[in-house]
């Protein structure tokens, strides 16, 4: 008995062991259950305090950017209004263009930080609700800015209007002056430097408001781009009016076209500089002017009776040394004396040209060296230079064998051989007895003296000028074709004979392109050639590669005023000139007015950065 009642006590004990163990494990699994939940919902607090966090900050962002432009858009508008009135004041629109221009820069600067700020987040936050506030945040600053560069489009189009008409006021000033006065733009520009580099700004307008045409608030918009001075380019470009040809014309010798003489034909794309005031002439109008290329001057007509255009405005000429060492010349041609080497970035005036420099004549040979029977052609007389390479090895050789005598009748010396060359002495004699022409002469290979017959009774000739034997007497290359030039053979050698095979031939060979031209720095005159070595300038630049504008020349000590970004236009305010191996040019930017040092080319791999605008009067 005592043990059956163990074993049931047994068995209620694992019965109840088995429970409590169950009532374990449930409790477990239950607090296994909270604690899941408790990190879901702590996870999805922090997922909640995150999206809050974002959604505020983005919303932050986004509503300043916005509020920026919507109240740079409104100041755009309202100047542009303004711009666009019929009696508006040019000076105070411009004004309030400017500023909202300014505004709106400064918008479109705060969404592009805002736009930045959110591309981060997006990187990291890729998923769910986050992921579409991020979305539409930045599509609607895309929206937003679009609009912004919309405006700002407008307002520097409205801007460059406004100055527009002051500025051509400006210049027309200026070209009514210089022509009236008969002043060169030279010595205006001397005169209002008065030894400066550039003209003050205070001379220039101390001038226009002395001959008048500019009224006052026109001086105010179209002096504005000066306030640190006129450089010498832009008083060149007041003072003159150039046009280049755009439809079929000729140049007369005088204002009637119906009794005028035509000087010559002008070509298409020729550029002329106009010297006179406009006239009209039949419905058409007229003008004096002077042909850059070959300094001819006369009459042209700009403008058709129907209105058709046969000049358009275009650029004064400048070229620009792209390399060091360009060659300034007395005259038109490699032949003349050198008067100055120029530096790398140099900027010439053209002041005619270019014009190709008088062709020479290459009297070119073939023939074959003595020295190893090599056959091939060289250079006889360059008509350029006027120097010879070959000299004929004596004016005479003998063609068949005969004696030398002493004298006119004397006794033999000696014989010559066929082929042996001959100085002539004297003119030939004739001897009426034996009916022959004798010469005196000397040997070239032993220096024997005497006379020789030339042409015997029967008509022999012994004696005859010598067209085949040469001596180089400068040298020069022997070449494989009859085009100087081509393929060397090997050097002609001074002093080494050479044997024509057949007669002279001539080459010959265009003149390379000069211009006369002045260099801007310093005004030294002459013509240079026009090669790869320059290139045409212009007071203008685009930015064909991305770079920074410094605050100063030296780019290794300069701090960054900011970044030029890719076809932005820049004017330039002095000439380009060499700093740290690179071309360098200050400049200021037409949208904003930032004004800097760019490098125009150079660095490591001699990028380009800048390039000239050409044809942007």
């Amino acid at each position: 008995d005592g043990l059956m009642r163990l074993r049931s006590r047994a068995a209620q004990a694992q019965v109840a062991h088995a429970s409590l163990k169950r009532k374990v494990a449930e409790a477990k699994q239950e607090h296994v259950k909270k604690a899941r939940l408790e990190a879901q919902r702590k996870e999805q607090a922090a997922k909640s305090a995150v999206i809050a966090a974002v959604t505020k900050e983005v919303g932050e962002l986004v509503d300043g950017a916005v509020a920026s432009a919507d109240s740079a858009g409104v100041a755009a508008g309202a100047a542009l209004r303004l711009a666009s009135a019929s009696d508006a004041d040019e000076a105070r629109a411009l004004g309030e263009v400017d500023a909202a221009g300014k505004d709106m820069r400064a918008a479109l600067v705060s969404i592009a930080t805002s736009a930045a700020a959110i591309a981060d987040r997006q990187k990291t936050q890729g998923e769910g609700a986050l992921k579409r506030l991020l979305q539409m945040s930045a599509t609607k600053l895309n929206t937003v800015e679009a609009r912004c560069r919309q405006q700002l489009k407008a307002l520097d189009a409205s801007a460059a209007k406004l100055a527009q008409a002051s500025e051509v006021a400006v210049r027309d000033a200026v070209k009514v002056h210089v022509r009236s006065a008969r002043k060169s733009p030279t010595t205006l520009y001397e005169e209002l430097a008065a030894g400066a580099d550039v003209v003050p700004l205070v001379a220039l307008r101390a001038l226009l408001e002395r001959i008048g045409g500019v009224a006052p608030q026109q001086l105010d918009v179209g002096l504005r781009r000066y306030s640190e001075g006129v450089p010498k380019f832009a008083v060149f470009d007041m003072a003159q009016d150039f046009r280049k040809v755009v439809k079929n014309i000729v140049l007369t010798d005088a204002l009637e076209v119906k009794t005028a003489n035509v000087v010559r034909k002008l070509e298409l794309g020729e550029v002329v500089e106009v010297v006179g005031e406009l006239k009209s002439d039949t419905g058409l109008e007229r003008a004096q002017c002077r042909c850059v290329r070959d300094n001819a001057e006369g009459w042209i007509t700009l403008r058709g009776n129907q209105g058709t255009p046969f000049f358009e405005p275009t650029n004064k000429p400048y070229l620009s040394c792209k390399d060091g060492g360009v060659v300034l010349r007395e005259a038109c041609g490699a032949a003349a004396s050198e008067t100055a080497t120029l530096q790398a970035g140099e900027v010439l005036e053209v002041l005619q040209g270019p014009a190709p420099e008088a062709a020479s004549e290459v009297f070119r040979i073939r023939g074959r060296a003595k020295k190893d029977g090599k056959v091939g052609w060289v250079t006889l007389r360059d008509s350029s230079s006027g120097a010879a390479s070959l000299e004929p090895a004596g004016k005479l050789v003998c063609r068949c064998s005969i004696g030398m005598t002493a004298d006119f009748g004397g006794s033999i010396l000696r014989k010559l051989e066929v082929g042996e060359l001959l100085d002539q002495l004297d003119d030939p004699r004739d001897d009426p007895e034996l009916k022959v022409s004798r010469v005196r002469v000397k040997t070239r290979s032993d220096g024997h003296e005497g006379w020789v017959t030339m042409t015997g009774s029967e008509g022999t000739q012994y004696v005859v000028e010598n067209t085949t034997h040469y001596i180089c007497c400068a040298a020069t290359p022997l070449e494989t074709g009859m085009i100087s030039g081509s393929s060397r053979i090997r050097p002609l050698e001074v002093g080494e004979a050479f044997d024509a095979l057949d007669a002279p031939t001539v080459e010959k060979k265009t003149g390379a392109l000069f211009a006369h031209c002045r260099t801007m720095r310093d005004g030294r005159e002459g013509w240079c050639c026009v090669d790869a070595s320059v290139e045409q300038w212009a007071p203008r630049y685009r930015v064909k590669r991305k770079t920074d504008l410094h605050s100063s020349l030296d780019p290794t000590a300069a701090a960054v005023v900011r970044s030029l970004e890719a076809s932005e236009s820049l004017d330039a305010l002095h000439l380009p000139r060499e700093s740290a191996s690179m071309l360098r040019v200050e400049v200021r930017a037409d949208g904003d007015g930032a004004r800097g040092f760019a490098t125009v080319r150079g660095g490591a791999d001699t990028s380009v950065f800048l390039e000239p605008i050409l044809d942007s009067p």
